[in-house]
């Protein structure tokens, strides 16, 4: 077996390693936050490689690439904190609504303007691998009926949203830390979508429930 062979072979161990990692830590965080998962064993090990085999797909698929694995797993990992620590006081995170649609859009801004600023990637490559553990994340979802199909729909649109706004502060030579400001204000003008309840199709998003929402993640009581 030649070094080359050997090369590939060790690559391939790390990227499925590395997506199993993702895999667990997501299933992980939705158990100790009580997330429920659609009835379906991913609070288990075994459950999470069943139901995040997309993901470790994904991982296996670019296991040679383990820098921009990492920023899309960091990132992902930096919007999940930031929506709970913003909206909900660090107690949860939120689903199908404007917390929600906060995550998708700056997980995919912060993840395609690493992957452009850190691994140098192309905005053409990066907007690609960016939708493409998006689409992932999606096919490992386990809601089902209606509220899968319009989740979906809302997931699917934020993320296009984020890679969009990425993409826009690079080419101006902004920095990581006008990301979050800059999803904001696109929430705020509507280019995000959120839903009103599970089986409502997507609708856009405005600026007064945002700014509720950031309101009642800063209030001492943190609404729940």
């Amino acid at each position: 077996m030649g070094f080359a062979t050997i090369a590939k072979r060790t690559a391939l161990a790390a990227g499925i390693a590395g997506g199993a990692f993702m895999a667990v830590d997501v299933m992980r965080y939705r158990r100790n936050a009580g997330v429920s998962e659609g009835g379906t064993p991913h609070g288990t090990v075994t459950g999470a490689f069943l139901g995040y085999r997309h993901i470790l797909g994904f991982a296996a698929r670019h296991a040679l690439q383990p820098q921009a694995l990492r920023a899309a797993y960091e990132g992902e990992r930096h919007a999940r904190f930031t929506e709970r620590d913003t909206f909900w006081h660090g107690k949860r995170i939120g689903y199908d609504d404007v917390a929600d649609a906060f995550r998708h859009t700056y997980g995919s801004a912060l993840i395609t303007f690493r992957l452009m600023q850190d691994v140098g990637m192309s905005p053409e490559r990066a907007s690609a691998f960016t939708l493409e553990v998006g689409e992932a994340h999606e096919n490992d979802s386990r809601l089902a009926g209606a509220h899968y199909e319009y989740a979906r729909q809302m997931d699917e649109h934020n993320n296009v949203v984020g890679v969009r706004i990425a993409t826009e502060l690079h080419a101006r030579g902004a920095s990581e830390a006008d990301v979050q400001g800059a999803v904001y204000d696109a929430i705020r003008r509507g280019e995000s979508v959120a839903m009103d309840d599970s089986t409502s199709a997507p609708r856009a998003t405005n600026a007064a429930e945002l700014d509720a929402a950031l309101a009642r993640g800063a209030s001492s009581s943190g609404g729940d």
